[in-house]
């Protein structure tokens, strides 16, 4: 009988600890950023520019047209107050730090990697994106809505691997608000 009042006292103290600690819930995935599956660069084009819908300060995917070098990724994304990643060929994204005193952007894009940069994610309101997406070298920039947090949205494979969304062959046509 002691065992048995033992066991539903321990079993009953685990409860009330799981009850009083409940696990953190799980970080959504629900944002994505970049081209879908089978959507070619000019629908990709269409489809991002259709996001800069609001003027609060989002997260961004800016795809270059090209892969970059970091002076010409630097300058492309100069409008942006914040660069959070970059997007290189076949990697992960690279999650870059802001400057540290004393050092500009160009130095920490140098030193993130050596390989051309497809695109970059940034932190910006929509007038300097907008700023960014009538830069030459870029293809498209895509918004997230402005309550987006970093680590709850992700990054399609399409963005990263380097294929036709960054060949340079498609240009954006001319939006007209």
């Amino acid at each position: 009988m002691r065992a048995l009042a033992l066991v539903l006292a321990l079993v009953a103290g685990f409860w009330l600890v799981g009850e009083a600690n409940p696990p953190a819930p799980p970080v959504l995935q629900g944002d994505q950023l970049g081209p879908e599956n089978g959507e070619t660069a000019q629908q990709y084009v269409q489809r991002a520019a259709a996001t800069l819908d609001h003027d609060e300060a989002s997260f961004a995917l800016v795809t270059f047209d090209r892969p970059l070098g970091p002076d010409e990724a630097a300058t492309a994304l100069e409008p942006a107050p914040r660069v959070s990643a970059l997007v290189v060929p076949g990697v992960a994204p690279v999650v870059v730090p802001e400057a540290s005193i004393g050092k500009m952007r160009i130095d920490v894009l140098r030193s993130a990697t050596a390989s051309p940069i497809a695109g970059a994610v940034v932190f910006a309101p929509r007038t300097q994106l907008e700023r960014i997406n009538a830069t030459d070298t870029v293809l498209a920039v895509e918004m997230l809505p402005a309550d987006a947090v970093w680590g709850a949205f992700s990054i399609t494979p399409s963005a990263t691997r380097g294929g036709c969304i960054v060949c340079g062959v498609v240009r954006k046509p001319v939006l007209h608000r």
